[in-house]
């Protein structure tokens, strides 16, 4: 993605009455004494969060601020949560 989302992998897919929707993903991918510390054996795409939008629509300025709260509360743990 670009702007401020730089950083962030978007998986996209269309679904029925053509509804978009959208993951926001990051790759942990960094050296081994990175993924050491941050509890990982070996890289990971990390799920950050998820939304649907109708077709030709955007999501508001509010929604990927909300997605990089997420990623900076993410990035804060350390080793990393997980679900």
């Amino acid at each position: 993605m670009r702007g401020t989302m730089s950083g962030f992998y978007e998986v996209r897919v269309t679904g029925p009455g053509r509804s978009h929707y959208r993951l926001f993903c990051l790759l942990e991918n960094g050296d081994q004494s990175h993924l050491d510390a941050c509890g990982f054996a070996g890289p990971r795409i990390v799920l950050i969060d998820g939304g649907v939008k109708a077709n030709a629509a955007l999501f508001a300025d509010a929604y990927y601020e909300d997605v990089q709260r997420k990623e900076t509360a993410y990035r804060a743990t350390t080793p990393r949560s997980i679900a």
